[in-house]
């Protein structure tokens, strides 16, 4: 991508702005472009990261014995299976077909 930015085009050559230079979403200073950066970036640490940490923290809390038999529970199984048939479900509906018949396409 560097060397795309190097390249002169157009209008932004004869005023001597690189392509994206040329455009006003990119004119900012670097110290502008750096805090819309730190910023995206501490949100999706505090956001994002930072429950997913606590919930793993939570679960492995009493050790990956009480962790994995938890797993292992009916319920838990139930619950994984129903996810993933809600998650296959939605994949062949993405794909403009039922999932019953994607199922009789591949037996035949």
């Amino acid at each position: 991508m560097s060397g795309a930015s190097t390249l002169r085009l157009g209008a932004a050559q004869a005023i001597g702005q690189t392509r994206f230079e040329a455009r006003a979403a990119t004119r900012e200073t670097p110290l502008v472009k750096w805090l819309i950066l730190g910023t995206a970036l501490t949100f999706f640490a505090v956001f994002l990261l930072m429950p997913l940490i606590a919930v793993f923290v939570e679960a492995l809390r009493k050790g990956w014995e009480t962790y994995l038999s938890a797993l292992i529970d009916p319920d838990a199984l139930s619950a994984l299976r129903l996810t993933l048939l809600a998650t296959w479900c939605s994949a062949c509906a993405r794909r403009g077909r039922s999932p019953s018949s994607s199922s009789a396409a591949s037996t035949s």
